[in-house]
């Protein structure tokens, strides 16, 4: 198995799971809606499972992989 393949079963798995955390989310909500005080907002799944994060970006990576190197005990880079 390639690297490129590995990372793409990683991915498959990862949305499956987000699937699977907001099936469960919108049960949960369905749950607490139905036995909800009127004077309380209905939850949405987005309100137990928070904000999706962003992807990094290539350069959010690059400064990491700069702090690591020095960190490490690395040269600094030049600016």
């Amino acid at each position: 198995m390639t690297p490129r393949e590995y990372e793409a079963l990683i991915s498959r798995k990862q949305v499956e799971q987000r699937g699977e955390d907001y099936r469960t989310a919108a049960i949960i909500c369905a749950t607490y809606n139905v036995w909800r005080d009127s004077k309380y907002p209905p939850l949405t799944p987005e309100d137990i499972l928070g904000k999706q994060e962003k992807m990094q970006t290539v350069e959010d990576m690059l400064v990491m992989v700069k702090q690591l190197h020095v960190a490490m005990g690395g040269k600094p880079p030049e600016v």
